[in-house]
């Protein structure tokens, strides 16, 4: 026989809430010491780790309240990932390089061979 408690958190989905959480501490934390190699194995560790389906309306709220406390890292992934892109086209830029999609004008292609 199996007892659950009712109106609760179910322990499975409990310890992944708190698993998340700390992944969380850990990226903010990683952020803040520049530690870019340690968040990049910390979210490799997400896709790893999917959440179980919420089984009732307690833990619905408990996993909003965590997506909710997760909004910082997210924009804060967000402003890193924009800044890295920025820096990889001034260096890209720098070598001459084009980037994906920004070839160069159809206008004259054929002419550019004559050149």
């Amino acid at each position: 026989m199996r007892v659950e408690p009712t109106a609760s958190v179910h322990p499975v989905f409990s310890s992944w809430l708190e698993r998340r959480r700390e992944r969380m501490r850990a990226q903010m934390q990683a952020l803040e010491d520049e530690r870019f190699e340690d968040l990049v194995g910390l979210l490799d560790e997400e896709a790893s780790d999917p959440p179980p389906p919420p089984g009732n309306a307690e833990e619905r709220a408990e996993y909003e309240k965590m997506l909710a406390t997760g909004e910082e890292l997210t924009r804060r992934l967000a402003d890193l990932r924009s800044k890295v892109l920025v820096e990889l086209r001034g260096v890209e830029r720098r070598q001459g390089r084009t980037l994906p999609n920004q070839g160069r004008s159809r206008r004259g292609g054929s002419l550019d061979g004559y050149v």
